[in-house]
């Protein structure tokens, strides 16, 4: 994989599966793996460092609490779910340009305005 997109929802601290991925992914990245870009949905509440530090969550390993606190010191993407279509399609193309940065055959899409001739939409694509 070329990267790793996590969702940060509401509940994502307090569910196994998603810390799970959160620490799993950080901690391969720290080995030369995948990417890791955290997007966070508008309910999503970062931590405190306290909170960091004694809050209960599912962690498998005793050193799985200091790579989550690796995780919240990247920048996330905010990704607004309830935002205009325009606004989405902004968010979803600097995810795409995380992941195209993490992979040196990949391109990131081409934004054109319909003011200026060309089609709002575009797709990404690969070079072969």
């Amino acid at each position: 994989a070329c990267a790793v997109v996590v969702i940060l929802s509401k509940d994502t601290l307090m569910t196994r599966s998603q810390v799970h991925a959160l620490v799993q992914g950080t901690a391969q990245k720290a080995d030369g793996g995948s990417e890791v870009i955290p997007i966070n949905t508008p309910d999503f509440r970062f931590p405190s460092n306290e909170l960091l530090d004694k809050g209960d969550f599912p962690l498998a390993a005793p050193g799985d609490r200091e790579v989550l606190k690796q995780v919240f010191k990247q920048i996330t993407v905010l990704f607004a779910t309830h935002a205009s279509e325009d606004v989405l399609r902004v968010q979803a193309a600097e995810v795409w340009n995380r992941m195209a940065k993490s992979v040196k055959h990949w391109r990131a899409p081409v934004h054109h305005t319909a003011s200026a001739g060309g089609s709002p939409h575009s797709s990404p694509s690969r070079r072969g």
